[in-house]
């Protein structure tokens, strides 16, 4: 049953995808395109249901697999920012620099 919750109409089981998504590792940014919400909206739905944020050192180590890392190089040295990396990849600025530097690139 959809129900209205902070200004956006989510089911129960959106919420529950919600939740399991960002247990198995998805980001608070890439949950919030899929759904078409905004990402304070899914840290509120987190934050109701008990489920702990996690920090960015957290949200640092499990961000990329290798293949996105070796992906985020080559954009970077086709000049695409760090800022528009992170949005496509959904995770932070720091994330990709941090990415930058353990692949040699200063």
């Amino acid at each position: 049953m959809e129900k209205e919750k902070y200004g956006f109409n989510i089911t129960e089981e959106e919420e529950m995808e919600i939740v399991n998504g960002y247990q198995a590792g998805l980001g608070g940014y890439k949950l919030a395109k899929k759904f078409m919400v905004s990402c304070l909206f899914i840290y509120l739905i987190l934050e109701e249901k008990g489920i702990p944020r996690r920090t960015l050192a957290e949200a640092n180590q499990r961000a990329l697999t290798k293949e996105q890392e070796q992906e985020v190089v080559e954009k970077y040295q086709k000049m695409m920012s760090s800022l528009k990396l992170a949005k496509e990849f959904g995770v932070t600025s720091s994330t990709i620099i941090e990415t930058l530097k353990r692949n040699g690139i200063p």
